[in-house]
């Protein structure tokens, strides 16, 4: 009996201690209401019954405090959750589609794990609307009124009006397609011309033969290319990028909502600009036959392509012309039609050069260890009534990839001449893999025969690349690639030069995208202070503080816009596979979770095929690489074969459901020796 009676004691002690216990972390909703914490200090996360989630929604920061096992009804062995409070709140503003229910207006959230909305007046809504809303009550059981209630700010039109599926994804995170008064004033007031007055004190480079080679439908060009040759046969390579930092001066209404924006977001049906058109295509735009404003790159490199020289210079430029990656590669790989031939003439013998330097700096970046692989990109194809009619496989051509290398050769070039000096800066870093998901990586290689010839304790980009060369031709490419990128870290802004391991390069950055992406002119700031003499002590204190800060705002907010691009396209990808219901399709295993796993078509399309269809022995890894039938140890993981049917497609939801048809496959790639 005393036994009994210290044990009892002893969980009472423990219970107090774990109900005391003031904890923090991130919640994770579920779509049938209960969730998880991720605790902030690390360990494994925590279940929440959903009637101990109090008014957390999905992505709020909470306090929380533990509970024993024996006080858990989900599992018995584990401790679990009961939110205290929210420190933090993700979700301020949500979209949804209005609905009546009972006499009373409720909007319905896009986004499956938050709560309905009570709304009291509708403004003009009507039933049907998508209406964005300010969340006046999260509800909870510390809520007085205990449901979520908001107001509506916005109307964004009929759920079934072109546009309004996209237009709701880039509001719903936050992304707003007007931009302030104030913004707008100041644009309004810049100049459309540039002023020989302008041009004053800068290097002139509109006699050197420079053009820009974008996309066909693209708009803004912040980036212009110009080549020469010397009598030794070496290269002097200009990268020309808009002086976008010479219009939106720091701290003012155009350069705070630039910084709050961050970057400029790509839907699949317009663009999201970070700056408004007055700038991105207009004065800042590097337009055909127009004297624009430069920061200038120019690279020396002798006649084997290594890089012999650099010099940065404020410059004043006019493109010759606005050229497109389809004709240039058309007109180096001898495929254009007369027309564009007799077009471009003047322009060949410089593209010329370019071929012959990228090939001489691709196969250098290649020796070095730089990363590459192919995941394909998905191209979304719409009518005019906003409907998808094709989704494909975006690839690079020639001239693609000649402009993306001479990019890289700028913001390494621009990295490594400041970080040298010890300015403060902006970087672009990727830092090393986790070896963790490295080691499951090895593993999931190995399973579409690809042998990763890395150890345990240390790996180099080279060994990476290596395992990505063997998959290249096979049908084992594309796993190979999946595999690859979700082993590595993610990229990210920095105010401390830590190297970039997927390009294998000690210094980066951003430098060359500064009408849509902010860390660009933040760093052009800086290298207009210190090539005009004016960066002080105190300008070089006042980096040094905000930098950390615009880092890690210029971080969220791309992590924001690629969500909401991603988040489009899948929600077109749902509505082109409504149209293929019945239809069988090859596809590659591109995720695993526990209830299910995730196939991707030729044409990134991907959809859920449910655990049951593999068997029912089959559980998860828990990581998201594969499932293992715990009796016949067999295997299904990420970049094996399968064939799919398509079984359904909900647009609303963003999701399809595919049955599997015959048994997955393991693809043959290449292997390579460890070492």
């Amino acid at each position: 009996m005393i036994q009994n009676r210290n044990t009892d004691m002893q969980n009472r002690n423990t219970a107090v201690r774990h109900m005391n216990n003031a904890l923090t972390g991130t919640f994770r909703a579920t779509d049938r209401g209960f969730g998880f914490i991720t605790p902030e200090d690390g360990g494994d996360d925590l279940f929440v019954p959903a009637r101990f989630t109090g008014g957390a929604w999905d992505g709020d920061t909470v306090s929380y405090r533990t509970v024993p096992p024996r006080f858990g009804y989900r599992d018995r062995n584990k401790e679990e959750a009961r939110i205290t409070g929210v420190t933090s709140r993700v979700v301020t503003d949500c979209v949804g589609t209005l609905q009546v229910c009972g006499g009373s207006w409720l909007v319905i959230p896009d986004a499956s794990r938050r709560q309905a909305l009570f709304v009291g007046k509708t403004r003009d809504a009507s039933a049907g609307d998508k209406v964005k809303v300010h969340i006046t009550s999260y509800g909870g059981y510390d809520d007085r009124e205990g449901t979520a209630r908001g107001e509506i700010v916005k109307v964004l039109g009929k759920e079934t009006d072109p546009g309004v599926d996209i237009l709701s994804i880039a509001e719903d995170a936050g992304i707003s397609n007007e931009f302030p008064a104030d913004v707008l004033t100041e644009a309004d007031a810049l100049p459309e011309s540039v002023s020989e007055a302008d041009t004053n004190g800068r290097t002139d480079f509109r006699d050197w033969y420079t053009v820009t080679i974008d996309g066909e439908s693209t708009k803004d060009f912040d980036d212009a290319v110009s080549i020469r040759k010397d009598g030794n046969g070496g290269y002097a390579l200009g990268v020309h990028i808009a002086d976008v930092s010479h219009y939106v001066k720091e701290g003012s209404a155009l350069d705070r909502e630039a910084l709050k924006r961050g970057t400029s977001t790509y839907l699949p049906d317009r663009t999201l600009p970070m700056l408004p058109v007055q700038l991105s295509n207009g004065i800042c735009s590097l337009n055909p036959r127009e004297d624009r404003l430069t920061l200038s790159a120019v690279m020396l490199y002798d006649k084997n392509g290594k890089r012999t020289g650099f010099d940065i210079t404020e410059s004043v430029i006019c493109s010759n012309e606005r050229m497109t990656y389809t004709n240039v590669t058309a007109l180096l790989s001898g495929t254009a039609d007369e027309e564009i031939q007799a077009r471009y003439k003047e322009g060949l013998p410089h593209f010329e050069m370019m071929r012959d330097l990228y090939e001489k700096l691709a196969e250098k970046r290649k020796a070095r260890g730089m990363i590459s692989f192919t995941i394909p990109e998905p191209e979304v194809v719409m009518d005019t009534k906003g409907h998808v009619t094709d989704i494909r496989p975006h690839t690079q051509d020639l001239a693609m990839k000649m402009i993306e290398q001479f990019m890289l050769e700028a913001n390494e070039a621009v990295a490594e001449f400041f970080c040298r000096k010890k300015i403060p800066f902006e970087y672009r870093i990727h830092e090393n893999p986790d070896p963790d998901r490295l080691s499951a990586a090895a593993l999931a290689l190995q399973e579409i025969g690809i042998a990763a010839p890395w150890g345990k304790d240390k790996v180099t980009p080279g060994q990476v690349a290596e395992a990505a060369r063997a998959a290249e031709g096979t049908d084992a490419e594309a796993g190979a690639g999946l595999i690859i990128v979700r082993s590595m870290a993610r990229a990210r802004y920095a105010d401390e030069c830590k190297g970039h391991f997927g390009l294998a390069a000690r210094y980066y950055c951003h430098f060359t995208s500064p009408i849509r992406r902010y860390p660009d002119t933040q760093i052009h700031r800086i290298i207009h202070e210190y090539l005009d003499g004016t960066l002080t002590d105190e300008r070089k204190a006042h980096y040094k503080q905000i930098l950390p800060v615009v880092a890690d705002m210029n971080s969220r907010a791309e992590r924001t816009s690629a969500k909401a691009e991603m988040d489009a396209v899948d929600m077109k990808a749902v509505e082109w596979l409504s149209g293929h219901i019945g239809e069988t399709f090859p596809a590659v295993i591109s995720g695993v979770v526990k209830r299910g796993v995730f196939a991707m078509l030729p044409n990134t399309a991907e959809g859920l095929i449910p655990m049951e269809e593999f068997g029912d022995g089959f559980v998860s890894d828990g990581n998201g690489w594969s499932a293992t039938d715990e009796e016949s140890g067999r295997m299904v993981s990420i970049g094996q074969l399968v064939r799919v049917r398509v079984v359904s497609a909900d647009k609303r939801k963003r999701q399809a459901e595919f049955a599997l048809v015959g048994k997955p496959k393991r693809p043959k790639g290449k292997p390579v020796q460890n070492g």
